[in-house]
């Protein structure tokens, strides 16, 4: 018999050991490099963030290449030269979190090292000799013509629309010195982690350096340079379809294998900082490796060689922020989804836009991903939410955090959250429809069987490793492996007979590399014939494809407006942006000298037109 009392007490033994397993709801912030300027930001920053509810500072304390930290090593970031010299940024916030109970990681920008730079402007460039722009100019990264991006003139930073320089992710040195950065901060400083950002390459036409263009060259016998430039997105559909001529079909192979080959890089680096942090935590208590992804695998990865799926897969991270900042909550929630599904135990934290978006907005998201149960949140950033310059007394987005985001829950039993989906929540409503396999396309490839008879005769086969490694690419390419699995279906086609499919067209890719490639390949001396050009302007009303049906009809209303103003004699200019919505502004791209290219699926919009006329309201995979 138990008697009231007794009951009493284990009732309270439960409670005790409920509370005992519980962890806080992970509330982080970025903390942008700027606003770490003073003692004065710092500690302001720290209080502030405490009183909103925030339980992690994420703090930028290696920016672009800099120190707000003292380093053997690294250089005294430049806008500190006006503080005074003891003054430590890391220090001071590493001390102000442990005061309030806050826990603090290291946020480091892997390869991002400088704005832009002009070769003749030597006021463009970092002012210290350490600096590793100045110090090792061999470690930047190369473009497509194999040109360093320390050596661009005016003109051609204006034709670059990527944010500034990067390091080379091939380069072996750059990779041991990015790690004992780490380190260094890991065992001089109190840190509970260290947060990377920029872990990728700028974009798809860079890191041409030669460490991975002659690895690349001896391990698959095609020369990068000689693929086109016009594959920022990946079309895996087109791909197993056989749409695309043999020809193209045998660039894209390789350029998905060049892709491939460069995300290794990025991730041995990972992976290698990950086993570094582990044997400094041997111990102490863990120093955890988390990493800001762009929210989309499939372009992430296409687009800049970002494997993060990899990362989670693999356990080289404790902890993942996707940057999901922009679009509708449903676009928000997709991304976010799309994490939590193949996270292995680490940590999601949604990255939300709170410098983009109005606060109701933002509750609207959390209040929305607390039902998947996610980890938490990270909000970028600080200086975004609050303004820091003291010329406004009524602060935005971090005076209202607590009150209407974070009060009503701070606790979990879970110790991991597993994932949950509302019932309410139908991840197909902001799908785009997946098309079919195109038949009549597919048999009028020119010369397939011809070519795969020719190969086959001379002795050419795809070995089992090649047509599984090329599978494991193609599902890379996909949103995920579920559009991949509903895009077979929708085509007819099981694995096994994508398998064969792959066979005979690796078939035949490995004998027109070996055969045709060497004959057609350019030579240092050859004349070329350029391809037919043609230059065009574009309005781009950006959506994204997980955005709500009603964002994507919004968008497109706008676009739709936009094509009759231009048709009754609007100016162009005019129209190329939407002061009215902000969130949604069209974007005016002018591409010169745009070549005929028939992997690139502007070829036959742009050749269709006459000068001066306009295309109808086209459906992309950025907008409209």
């Amino acid at each position: 018999m138990i008697t009231r009392r007794r009951y009493f007490y284990l009732f309270l033994l439960l409670c005790v050991a409920l509370f005992a397993c519980t962890k806080e709801e992970d509330r982080a912030v970025w903390v942008v490099r700027f606003d770490l300027k003073t003692k004065k930001n710092v500690k302001k920053i720290v209080r502030f963030s405490k009183r909103a509810g925030f339980n992690t500072i994420l703090a930028q304390v290696y920016g672009r290449a800099d120190a707000y930290f003292n380093s053997a090593s690294v250089p005294r970031a430049q806008i500190l030269r006006d503080q005074p010299a003891d003054y430590d940024p890391l220090e001071v916030m590493v001390a102000e979190c442990r005061e309030k109970g806050m826990k603090i990681h290291a946020w480091v920008n892997v390869y991002y090292a400088w704005p832009k730079v002009t070769a003749d402007d030597p006021d463009s460039f970092p002012e210290s000799k350490k600096h590793i722009v100045n110090a090792h100019p061999e470690w930047i990264i190369k473009d497509a013509v194999g040109k360093r991006l320390d050596q661009y003139s005016k003109g051609d930073n204006g034709a670059n629309n990527i944010e500034g320089l990067y390091t080379d992710p091939s380069n072996d040195d750059f990779t041991r010195y990015f790690i004992d950065v780490c380190k260094e901060i890991a065992s001089k400083y109190d840190v509970d982690g260290i947060h990377l950002d920029f872990v990728r390459y700028p974009g798809s036409a860079y890191g041409f350096n030669e460490k991975a263009v002659t690895e690349f060259v001896e391990k698959q016998s095609v020369d990068p340079f000689d693929l086109t430039l016009a594959l920022s997105s990946p079309i895996p559909e087109k791909f197993i379809s056989q749409e695309l001529p043999i020809t193209a079909r045998w660039e894209y192979y390789y350029y998905s294998l060049w892709v491939e080959h460069k995300s290794r890089y990025i991730n041995s680096l990972v992976s290698r900082l990950k086993n570094e942090l582990n044997l400094m935590s041997h111990g102490r208590k863990k120093i955890q490796l988390s990493a800001a992804v762009f929210p989309d695998r499939n372009t992430a990865y296409f687009g800049k060689s970002q494997d993060w799926g990899k990362w989670l897969e693999e356990g080289y991270l404790d902890m993942v922020m996707p940057m999901a900042y922009h679009g509708s909550k449903e676009r928000v929630l997709n991304q976010v989804l799309n994490v939590k599904k193949i996270a292995n135990g680490a940590k999601v934290l949604a990255g939300l836009g709170a410098w983009t978006k109005d606060s109701k907005k933002i509750e609207a998201e959390v209040s929305a991903l607390r039902k998947f149960n996610v980890d938490g949140f990270s909000f970028f950033s600080f200086g975004g939410m609050d303004e820091m310059d003291g010329s406004v007394t009524e602060y935005t987005l971090i005076n209202k955090v607590k009150r209407d985001m974070f009060l009503p829950r701070t606790r979990t039993l879970n110790e991991t959250r597993e994932l949950k989906v509302p019932a309410d929540f139908n991840t197909a409503n902001y799908s785009y429809t997946i098309s079919g396999k195109d038949e009549t396309a597919r048999k009028t490839a020119q010369g397939y069987n011809a070519l795969l008879r020719v190969a086959t005769k001379d002795g050419y086969t795809a070995e089992a490793d090649e047509i599984d490694g090329f599978i494991t690419l193609l599902k890379k390419q996909f949103y995920n492996d579920d559009e991949y699995s509903a895009f077979l279906t929708e085509s007819g086609i099981d694995e096994p007979e994508l398998q064969k499919m792959l066979k005979k067209d690796i078939t035949i890719f490995n004998f027109i590399t070996s055969q045709v490639y060497p004959e057609v390949a350019l030579k240092d001396n050859d004349t070329v014939t350029i391809p037919k050009a043609a230059d065009y302007q574009l309005i781009l009303w950006r959506v994204n494809k997980k955005d709500s049906i009603e964002e994507k009809a919004r968008i497109k209303k706008m676009a739709d407006e936009t094509y009759k103003k231009l048709v009754a004699g609007a100016d162009f200019e005019e129209l190329s942006s939407d002061p009215d919505d902000p969130a949604h502004s069209a974007v005016e791209l002018s591409y010169n000298n745009f070549y005929y290219d028939e992997l690139d699926d502007r070829t036959p919009i742009v050749f269709s037109l006459k000068e001066g006329e306009y295309s109808k309201v086209l459906s992309r995979s950025s907008g409209y």
